[in-house]
């Protein structure tokens, strides 16, 4: 079996993220460990709401679980927090002082 469709979309997902969010390749330890305290509560949500479409036909509950764990997981995704200011600070003035300075016409010569 070829992986090229999934490795296709693995890309094209990390590159609209990466546009999104001006997030660097690799995710830190710290935004990992926010995300699996934010899936431990989103998970069991979901999977009862497909329970419920699905299952036991009452889709409106089971529509509004399955919306609840997609809005869990988005809010942690785009909010900022208090305690993600310093880290965002840290990240722009790392960004300011690391910048490359521009070529003088006199260099070129």
């Amino acid at each position: 079996m070829s992986t090229a469709p999934t490795e296709a979309i693995e890309i094209t997902v990390v590159a609209f993220l990466r546009r999104r969010r001006d997030i660097p390749p690799m995710a830190g330890i710290i935004d990992t460990i926010k995300l699996a305290g934010t899936l431990v509560l989103a998970l069991p949500a979901a999977i009862a709401g497909l329970e419920l479409v699905l299952i036991r036909g009452q889709t409106t509950i089971g529509i509004a679980l399955i919306g609840l764990a997609i809005g869990l997981v988005v809010i942690q995704h785009w909010l900022t927090l208090p305690t993600d200011i310093p880290e965002l600070l840290a990240k722009r003035l790392v960004g300011v002082v690391s910048k490359e300075p521009e070529p003088d016409a006199e260099d070129e010569r």
